[in-house]
């Protein structure tokens, strides 16, 4: 069984990279950036390619579609490098060709709030694509780089659908009919998705989810269960949006940036500065296997399982990347 994560923003060491590889991930999506400018981002993709040198052994890049056929021959856990993010190309069509060449294989058209592309899912007006972002939007088609519409406000996310010639992907969210929340996917855009092909990652992680860390492993599955049943069996994934191993400090980092001064006391998005407590069932990678372990024992046939977690993922990837 192909198991792939659609989002991963585990704080990377070795032992992160064994404990995928003993877990049998094949695949992961790993976010390497959210507030990052150009300079920034360019030491990031230097540290990622540490990485990739001194875990040769069990890591590789991904960067076309063969490389993730290379990467199952050679037993390696195929890395996918993304941004959660469209900051470090500021305004410039030509950095995005640039960051490319580094890597980078999966974008955001924005994160929360608004960028030079697009409506972020917080910002009061949604403007829908900018002018910049039409042009953004074309490129990534062209170079081979997978939209990821997570974060994105619900107008935006659906001119992003029908201005992209190549099927898109929300890498981490939760249907809104589960929770009401800006930050969480509608059911508008979840068709519009689909109906072009492309994918949701569903969130394991416990803020988006109704019940919090006390989401049990039969309501989740209930949650993938009423996805397919909108989006269709090819159409769902998993997006762990696993945050392992980060101090309390990078979620306020995460949800600040550099664009706030002072925090909203009153607002409990900005007020919950701790990590929140893992489901019982799910609190690092290899505890997919309890999520595949209860799909089947909630009903799911093998195809079906197989489909959410990971060939699904693996037909978008070879939709998008490069040959």
């Amino acid at each position: 069984m192909k198991i792939v994560d659609g989002v991963n923003y585990t704080n990377w060491s070795r032992k992160q990279f064994e404990n995928l590889k003993k877990a049998n991930v094949n695949l992961v999506h790993v976010s390497i950036v959210y507030w990052e400018n150009s300079s920034e981002t360019i030491e990031v993709f230097k540290k990622w390619e540490r990485y990739f040198l001194e875990n040769i052994d069990l890591i590789t890049k991904i960067e076309t579609v063969s490389d993730i056929n290379k990467a199952e021959i050679e037993g390696k856990v195929g890395i996918i490098l993304g941004w959660q993010n469209s900051a470090p190309i500021d305004s410039d069509l030509k950095l995005l060709e640039y960051f490319f060449k580094k890597g980078l294989r999966v974008m955001q058209l924005t994160y929360n709030n608004q960028s030079y592309i697009a409506s972020g899912c917080y910002e009061q007006n949604d403007a829908k694509i900018t002018r910049f972002g039409r042009e953004v939007i074309q490129e990534m088609n062209r170079l081979g780089i997978a939209i990821d519409l997570s974060h994105i406000s619900n107008e935006s996310g659906l001119e992003a659908v029908e201005l992209s010639k190549k099927p898109v992907c929300v890498s981490h969210s939760i249907p809104d009919f589960s929770k009401n929340s800006e930050r969480n996917i509608s059911t508008e855009l979840m068709k519009s998705v689909s109906e072009k092909g492309g994918i949701l990652g569903l969130s394991l992680y416990p803020l988006h989810l109704k019940n919090g860390s006390d989401c049990t492993l039969i309501e989740y599955c209930k949650l993938i269960e009423d996805t397919v049943s909108i989006m269709g069996i090819d159409h769902v994934g998993i997006g762990s949006d696993l945050c392992t191993d980060h101090p309390d400090s990078v979620l306020q980092w995460m949800r600040c940036g550099k664009w706030l001064k002072v925090v909203d006391e009153t607002d409990n998005y900005f007020r919950e500065a701790l990590w929140p407590k893992p489901m019982s069932w799910f609190k690092e990678i290899g505890d997919i296997h309890n999520l595949i372990q209860g799909m089947q024992d909630y009903g799911f046939n093998k195809s079906e399982v197989e489909k959410l977690i990971g060939l699904n993922w693996i037909r978008y990837m070879e939709t998008v990347l490069p040959k």
